[in-house]
């Protein structure tokens, strides 16, 4: 990892965590557990009117029928999807699919931390220029993917929040190739200027010689 900032190997171990997280479930358990979350917050918001309602009729209005039609529907919920899961994912491990599936769950897992990191990206975005970013941000030599791929996903955002976002991620994605072309400009200038730094020193290094030379040579005179 030669070259990489602190900010570039953390961006690559939280592509590898997900990666290697992604293989060991595989796409289907990885796939349905996303798809549990959103029907167990769907199911809540739905069912929360209903279900308070009901709640209050045995425990009467209050904190308590809030917190059974929200969390109570919530985790069981969860349960039930989590067994259906478990049912499902057995079945595709126990089969001809079972190699497959991790492999795409691995490749599941990279694209999920691509996302990881471009939501932190785009809140770091959003929160402050990027020309006031920390420097360790933006000298990382990932930044340009960063800053690329967070630019689409803000297309595919409804306009009235890519509106808001898309200059923002513009300004990083200037920042981000302009601080690349000015390392590689000061890479190839430090390459250029090297054998002359070499002569130099040579030649004052044998100006001191000659000058300690005659010091000690007037010394001796005396």
């Amino acid at each position: 990892m030669g070259g990489l900032n602190p900010v570039d190997i953390g961006i690559v171990v939280v592509l590898l965590l997900s990666g290697t997280l992604a293989l060991f479930r595989g796409l289907v358990k990885e796939v349905l557990s996303i798809a549990a979350w959103v029907t167990g917050f769907l199911i809540t918001a739905w069912s929360y009117d209903w279900c308070r309602k009901l709640a209050a009729q045995y425990v009467g209005e209050g904190t308590v029928a809030s917190l059974i039609a929200s969390i109570g529907v919530f985790v069981v919920v969860m349960i039930l999807l989590s067994l259906v899961i478990h049912f499902v994912v057995s079945r595709v491990a126990q089969s001809a699919l079972g190699p497959l599936d991790r492999s795409l769950g691995f490749v599941f897992g990279l694209v999920r931390g691509v996302l990881i990191v471009c939501v932190a990206y785009l809140g770091l975005a959003w929160l402050a220029p990027a020309k006031d970013h920390p420097e360790v941000v933006q000298k990382a030599r990932l930044r340009p993917f960063v800053a690329d791929t967070t630019a689409v996903i803000v297309k595919l955002l409804p306009d009235h929040i890519r509106r808001g976002l898309q200059a923002q991620i513009d300004e990083a994605r200037r920042h981000a190739e302009a601080a690349a072309g000015t390392a590689a400009q000061l890479q190839q200038a430090g390459k250029a200027l090297a054998p002359l730094v070499g002569a130099a020193e040579k030649g004052y290094r044998a100006a001191d010689r000659q000058q300690l030379d005659r010091l000690i040579q007037g010394q001796a005179g005396k």
